[in-house]
């Protein structure tokens, strides 16, 4: 039998690849959840608006076993903050109606912690109610000494969740920007930018005699060193999604970005599937459920199911909040 530990509160612990502010429907009902800004100082508070409307002609009804009428988890650099922890909450019973075309509101606060690491931080937000299930919603924020008054590395990730992330891997020469000063962060990271992220991540360099070739990737390339490293550190099964050739040029996707970062990937055990779109056995399951388990990847929350999208194309913003969380969790 398969074995798997994990902790109870994995299952709240948040990714890179959650796509900030993203509209969850369900049927004629829409959940979205917002910051106040986008990038934070250590100390600052968040202010999160919780918002779901009924577009439906109908009343939607919201039953409640007790007091408490929301939650939500902030996650993030091995961290992980919810709301109703210490938290008491009267035993009583109650609803919350939502007349057709219209909505409701959550207003709720987070102070940010004076000592927390500096990163991408996704936030999870739910009601309560056993009704309200599908109606869950995410989004991403920045926390760093980059925040409100330093001008930005990149002109263009002034608004992105991912810019103290982007900064910090600048910082240490995983990634570089274009030369007209931007950095792009909704660009596709192609297969060969995908395989220099990850070796200089990883600390990878080209080890003598591997034996991986493809036609489409010679000395020539630029990223040639990068590619033999990272084939000389997965196995063939890691490597599946390559085939004949390597196509540098082609997008890299959600689900061979995380091979590339997370494997070999031991086994997983019967822990249950955290994504609804990845099946046991499926290419990257094992390295998909190990990412998600370890706080570095989360997936989106569609109708109040998780899904990763492992065939979507992954952003470089996306990748590079990968990127910080995976090395979080590898410093001393």
């Amino acid at each position: 039998m398969r074995r798997y530990l994990v902790v109870c509160l994995a299952g709240l612990v948040a990714f890179c690849l959650v796509v900030p502010g993203t509209a969850l429907c369900a049927g004629s009902v829409t959940a979205t959840v917002s910051t106040d800004k986008t990038v934070y100082l250590p100390g600052d508070t968040v202010r999160l608006t919780y918002r779901l409307k009924n577009d439906s002609a109908d009343t939607l009804t919201l039953a409640f076993t007790s007091s408490q009428r929301f939650d939500f988890t902030v996650a993030g650099g091995g961290f992980l903050f919810r709301w109703s922890k210490g938290r008491s909450f009267a035993d009583v019973m109650g609803t919350l109606s939502v007349s057709g075309g219209g909505s409701l509101v959550q207003e709720a606060t987070w102070k940010i912690p004076a000592d927390v690491r500096e990163g991408a931080y996704t936030v999870l937000f739910s009601l309560t109610s056993h009704t309200a299930l599908p109606y869950s919603a995410s989004t991403s924020f920045g926390v760093g000494a980059s925040g409100s008054g330093a001008l930005p590395a990149f002109k263009d990730i002034v608004g992105s969740f991912a810019r103290v992330s982007i900064e910090r891997l600048l910082s240490l020469g995983i990634v570089t920007g274009y030369t007209d000063g931007l950095f792009r962060p909704q660009g596709l990271v192609t297969r060969a930018e995908g395989a220099a992220l990850v070796a200089r991540a990883r600390g990878l360099q080209p080890a003598a005699g591997t034996t991986v070739q493809w036609a489409d990737v010679t000395p020539r390339h630029w990223a040639y060193p990068s590619i033999m490293a990272l084939a000389a550190s997965l196995d063939a099964a890691s490597l599946a999604w390559t085939g004949l050739r390597f196509d540098p040029a082609k997008p890299m996707t959600r689900m061979q970005f995380v091979v590339c970062m997370m494997a070999p990937a031991g086994d997983v055990g019967s822990f249950q599937l955290p994504f609804a779109d990845v099946a046991e056995e499926a290419f990257g399951w094992r390295e998909a459920s190990t990412a998600y388990a370890r706080g570095i990847a989360v997936g989106t929350l569609e109708s109040g199911i998780r899904k990763l999208r492992p065939d979507d194309p992954i952003t470089r913003a996306e990748a590079a909040t990968l990127i910080d969380r995976f090395l979080a969790l590898h410093q001393e």
